[in-house]
């Protein structure tokens, strides 16, 4: 038996869904800039919950309208950010109780993630392998209305893992590079390991890019890239304090623990129960009234996880 974590049931724990309640609050008497902060929450829950969640189910209608907007206004715009952009809303949709009605919508940001990659605008972005990495897994799992959407899909799945691979280097540890699409020189595994940056969510994208085409070089690949990084411990000093999804210990938690899933591999398991132990010592119960909102969010979810890891 594993300590993983555990898919979600049920409705996140009472912390989070009293942020989520005073969110859909907000917006209903008017304040619509709240909708990105309740996406970018939902997001970060639909990585641990099932997709026909009570979460998703309780949001009413009008803000998957709102976040639809959002999405069409990102889309004209060409930004497709994970965090802010059309990516963050299309998810938010694609997981939805709605997801069955977006096909125009899907065209749209379709058309759109062909110009945007296409024109490389990806490479204006602070973390392109974060974008392109988060864009391949929105594709991966959008609904299939026809075989032309089908083949559409897979040509964009093609392009964007392409455009990933293009930021591939070699690891030397004589030049500072233990890792594949890491920043160079990497000083800190701040830098490194963290959603954000570095080679774990590259990792999982080629191997959920291998499972969805049957290429099973990229999941070997993906496999190694993954190990590669139990490396970074014993290379680099572990300065990894923040323990939010994105830019923290969570997010690594979580990817150690779904690698462990994919592959069964017990190294990745190890790791996973690492960086929970990391996780715990580091959330502290900070002062939440004077924190910005998205820290807040953050915070909670953290709380809420690393009491949802149970025996699987």
């Amino acid at each position: 038996m594993f300590t993983t974590i555990s898919h979600l049931t049920s409705s996140p724990p009472k912390p989070v869904n009293g942020l989520l309640d005073k969110l859909l609050l907000s917006i209903e008497i008017g304040q619509k800039d709240l909708v990105k902060d309740l996406v970018y929450t939902a997001n970060i829950l639909s990585r641990f919950n099932s997709s026909d969640s009570e979460l998703q189910l309780s949001v009413p209608r009008y803000i998957y309208n709102l976040a639809a907007d959002a999405c069409l206004t990102h889309i004209h715009s060409n930004n497709y950010s994970f965090l802010e952009g059309a990516g963050a809303y299309m998810l938010f949709l694609r997981n939805s109780r709605l997801s069955d009605e977006l096909g125009e919508l899907m065209e749209e940001f379709m058309r759109g993630l062909e110009i945007f990659i296409d024109e490389k605008v990806y490479k204006t972005l602070d973390s392109p392998t974060f974008e392109l990495a988060n864009l391949i897994d929105i594709l991966l799992y959008l609904p299939k209305p026809d075989i032309e959407f089908y083949i559409y899909r897979r040509s964009l799945l093609e392009k964007c893992m392409e455009a990933l691979l293009d930021y591939w280097q070699e690891v030397s540890l004589e030049d500072q590079r233990f890792t594949f699409f890491g920043p160079t020189p990497e000083s800190s595994m701040r830098k490194i390991l963290p959603l954000l940056h570095g080679d774990l969510l590259p990792a999982k994208a080629l191997m959920d890019y291998a499972t969805f085409t049957g290429k099973a070089s990229f999941f070997r690949s993906g496999h190694a890239i993954a190990l590669n990084t139990l490396l970074c411990p014993v290379l680099l000093e572990n300065d990894v304090s923040n323990t939010s999804f994105y830019e923290g210990s969570l997010g690594i938690a979580y990817l150690y623990s779904e690698f462990f899933r994919m592959t069964g591999d017990c190294r990745f398991h190890s790791a996973f129960e690492d960086w929970l132990k990391i996780t715990k010592e580091n959330s502290f119960q900070p002062p939440l009234c004077a924190m910005p909102i998205r820290t807040n969010i953050d915070h909670l979810v953290t709380r809420t996880f690393i009491e949802k890891a149970v025996i699987d």
